[in-house]
């Protein structure tokens, strides 16, 4: 009986001891040497970094638990352990394709927010947490030559949790298990958005001042009065669909939306403007010829002034 008692009180210590044994924690940094690639149609981006861990539990492999979160390709380069005094460090550099959510709502005005995040695949936070080597980590000083439509506003290192709905098979865990996650954050800004919006919106504008050039073309001459704006429809539609190639698609109206919409409502309404001025002209008396030349330049300007305004309206609310 007193060998059970004691074998008991020993198997209620082991498990205490786990129970409440504190969790190792491995200091982790980062340094960015590459970003490249950033895709806006393929929702991606590239990069570049050397890693390193340091901690002192030897049954640690993060040559084969190192992971990069929301990644297609990921690749560690010449990874190597060295034994620093009762410490074990771990370096690689890595090179990984990273799936990317892009807010293209204000695009080209938009400022984007990368996170490379990077997991152990093995060990949740019962057993491991990551502690960021803030003071040694970075990025190269050349990196923003390499972003040539980029500038990088800010850039922080953080340590959070990740939750999984899930014990992955292990009853230990319960129904919800935690890992350590360390993480870059990377606020970058566009650079010359307005340059970048000019090329975008040139065919827009093009179609609109030739739209608005019927106002100059006598109602009876019907094919050039409305064949002109019907070439702008056309080239205002061509222009829609081939930014759509470049910018993901959204459920948000975009500003480059609310340009293109506001265009093809501009031609609509001066198809409308340009069957009333027929018709007045065509009673063929002095009062309504009169009338049909006043609404015509009336109504270039309105809507030339009009557009314009609406135009910096919409481009002016969607600057931050």
């Amino acid at each position: 009986m007193k060998i059970f008692y004691t074998l008991l009180l020993l198997t209620f210590s082991i498990v205490s001891s786990q129970v409440h044994a504190k969790p190792d924690t491995v200091r982790i940094g980062m340094y960015l040497t590459s970003l490249h690639d950033l895709d806006l149609s393929a929702h991606s981006f590239k990069y570049d970094a050397y890693y390193w861990c340091r901690y002192d539990n030897p049954m640690f492999d993060f040559a084969n638990e190192f992971e990069v979160m929301n990644s297609n390709d990921v690749t560690l380069e010449s990874p190597y352990l060295q034994n620093i005094g009762k410490d074990i460090l771990f370096s690689t550099k890595t090179k990984a394709t990273v799936r990317q959510l892009w807010q293209t709502k204000d695009y080209p005005f938009d400022k984007q927010t990368l996170v490379i995040s990077v997991e152990s695949s093995k060990h949740d936070t019962t057993k491991m947490l990551f502690i960021a080597d803030r003071k040694n980590s970075g990025y190269q000083d050349s990196l923003e030559n390499l972003l040539p439509e980029w500038h990088i506003k800010e850039t922080k290192f953080t340590v959070t949790e990740s939750k999984y709905s899930t014990n992955f098979g292990s009853e230990n865990l319960g129904n919800t298990s935690y890992n350590s996650s360390f993480n870059m954050v990377i606020e970058l800004e566009r650079k010359e958005s307005f340059l970048v919006l000019f090329k975008l919106i040139t065919g827009v504008l093009v179609a609109f001042v030739i739209s608005c050039c019927v106002f100059f073309i006598k109602p009876f001459n019907i094919d050039p009065r409305f064949g002109l704006c019907v070439g702008g429809l056309f080239a205002t539609i061509g222009n829609k669909y081939i930014i759509e190639g470049m910018v993901p698609s959204t459920n948000e109206v975009t500003m480059l939306d609310d340009i293109h919409n506001v265009t093809l409502v501009y031609i609509f309404l001066i198809i409308t403007i340009s069957v009333i001025s027929l018709h007045m002209y065509e009673k063929g008396t002095p009062k309504s010829i009169h009338l049909s030349k006043v609404l015509d330049k009336f109504s270039f300007y309105a809507f030339a002034l009009s557009y314009t305004g609406l135009l910096i309206g919409i481009i002016m609310s969607h600057m931050d």
